[in-house]
């Protein structure tokens, strides 16, 4: 698989210009039915954005979004002109205006466009914290939560808000996220890692190795204690959790199996990552409140009671409608009914 190569807009606007003598595009007769050139997939696009951008701007007051239709010329150039472009950028077969159209209207590809959108947000996200990380600031710090709002009374359609912090009953939150070096994986054993591990984080006695769906040992299931890493198939990039079997309130560990950093390391396994792990006090036992499903009370009055087969009735205390010194008075309720 070759590189990726890179489009720089000042190149596509001179080679579009010299194909096309100078004359702008005539959608008109654009040829559906065969793949676009990298200059007439650059000028589509360009086209397809203003007039994109023009209806966006005429219907700014609705604050509503712009919506994809296969049968709308200008949303169907725009994507087709953006497959094209990528594709030149990946080296991947190029398709033309009607195979785009046909595709479009698969719910298949739509989903694996979409999460290929999140998937490439992500690790721009990701390179973007670690350079942050290697100037020397916090990079945790600058994370955030970013979604869409529909509402019209929003003034944007993308929101952010900073990240919360830890959740002590968080399952997830509550597991700490270490990074194991393992110098040779054909010649150390489970029952090294294991015991490598217990040493340097308080753990207890009877502890549990899963991988995945896979368990690799508990204190009943012990045959794989004298088993290689390698002959257990637990390669470079496997995830190990390890937790206590009889202590709830120990925090699981989960190990990130990775090799070394270079070849200076000597011990058969480095254990990195405890300095950052977070602490967290072992959790109270639960109120008969919290572990009651029939009936729940919070602070903010909210009421959960069983109403019906399938069926679930949420009070809530709204204001007074009388002064609080009418003691023998009723007070005013959200009724709310959850399907």
């Amino acid at each position: 698989r070759r590189a990726p190569e890179p489009l720089h807009y000042d190149e596509l606007a001179r080679a579009w210009a010299a194909a096309a003598n100078g004359e702008p595009l005539d959608v008109a007769a654009l040829a559906d039915h065969e793949p676009m050139t990298r200059e007439l997939a650059f000028a589509l696009f360009c086209h397809a954005t203003r007039v994109l951008a023009q209806r966006h701007v005429a219907s700014s007051g609705s604050g509503e979004p712009l919506v994809f239709d296969k049968d709308d010329a200008p949303a169907l150039w725009f994507v087709a002109a953006t497959a094209s472009l990528r594709s030149y950028v990946f080296g991947i077969a190029q398709r033309s205006v009607f195979d785009v159209k046909a595709i479009a209207g698969n719910i298949i590809p739509a989903v694996a466009t979409t999460n290929a959108i999140a998937a490439g947000l992500m690790a721009v996200q990701g390179i973007r914290l670690l350079q942050q990380r290697r100037a020397g600031r916090s990079a945790i710090e600058s994370c955030c939560t970013a979604y869409l709002a529909y509402s019209a009374k929003r003034p944007r359609s993308i929101l952010r808000e900073p990240l919360a912090p830890p959740n002590p009953r968080c399952p997830v939150c509550r597991r700490r996220y270490l990074t194991l070096r393992v110098l040779d994986f054909e010649k150390t054993t489970l029952g090294m890692l294991l015991q490598h591990v217990a040493a340097l984080v308080e753990l207890g006695d009877d502890l549990s190795v899963v991988e995945g769906a896979r368990l690799l040992c508990d204190p009943d299931y012990q045959d794989n204690l004298g088993a290689s890493l390698r002959s257990l198939r637990v390669a470079e990039g496997a995830m190990l959790t390890v937790a206590c079997e009889d202590d709830a309130a120990v925090v699981p560990v989960v190990l990130s199996l990775a090799a070394p950093r270079d070849g200076s390391q000597a011990d058969a396994l480095v254990l990195e990552g405890i300095e950052r792990v977070p602490h967290f006090e072992p959790l109270p036992s639960p109120s008969p409140s919290e572990s009651s499903p029939d009936e729940q009370t919070d602070d903010g009055g909210v009421e959960v009671v069983d109403d019906e087969v399938g069926k679930r009735r949420v009070t809530r205390d709204a204001r007074p409608v009388l002064p609080a010194d009418s003691a023998n008075k009723k007070r005013a309720v959200d009724v709310v009914t959850i399907d």
